[in-house]
């Protein structure tokens, strides 16, 4: 498979990845419904299914930049959260500083 992958077919890598993992997937890849909150926990110890990086455990080059990350839902929109979560990755793959 050639690098340009659509979001559609990442996203049925992170499911693919939860079921090998044993993980609860978090529902369909078109729905864009915040249920998928919280379902790939972010963290350093071995529940956690993304490094501090955003690097998926187990999997080289996948990386996840959604709301699946964040612990619990927020308050408001998940727009802003996610758009700072989008490019902290950005800067994660591009190297640059904090």
């Amino acid at each position: 498979m050639s690098d340009d992958r659509t979001d559609f077919e990442i996203c049925r890598l992170c499911h693919q990845a939860a079921v090998v993992f044993g993980l609860p997937e978090n529902g369909d890849c078109n729905d864009g419904h915040p249920e998928g909150v919280g379902s790939y926990r972010m963290g350093a110890d071995i529940d956690a299914v993304v490094d501090p990086h955003l690097r998926v455990h187990g999997l080289d080059g996948l990386r996840i930049a959604d709301a699946s990350i964040m612990p619990s839902i927020t308050s408001g929109n998940t727009n802003a959260p996610v758009v700072a979560i989008a490019e902290k990755a950005s800067d994660l793959i591009r190297g640059a500083a904090p």
